[in-house]
C-alpha cells in the first residue's frame, strides 16, 4: 500500500487500493490517510535537511 501511494504521489483512491490489494475500502481509506499524512510530514523534514529518497520518506 505504501509503495502504491508513493508511486502515484498520493493520488490513488481508496477504492482503487481496495481493488488492487483485495482489502476493504474503509481499511484502505483509514491506512491510506495515515500514510499520506506521515509522508507529507516527512517530506517537509527531508527538505529542511536536504536529503531525499523514498526509503527515508516511508521507512522509520
Amino acid at each position: 500500500m505504501i509503495f502504491l501511494i508513493y508511486s502515484t504521489k498520493g493520488k490513488i483512491s481508496s477504492h482503487k487500493l481496495s481493488e488492487l490489494l483485495n482489502i476493504r475500502q474503509s481499511t484502505c481509506w483509514t491506512y491510506g490517510t495515515r500514510v499520506k499524512a506521515i509522508m507529507e510530514e516527512r517530506k517537509s523534514m527531508l527538505k529542511k535537511s536536504n536529503k531525499n529518497g523514498w526509503s527515508l520518506l516511508v521507512l522509520d
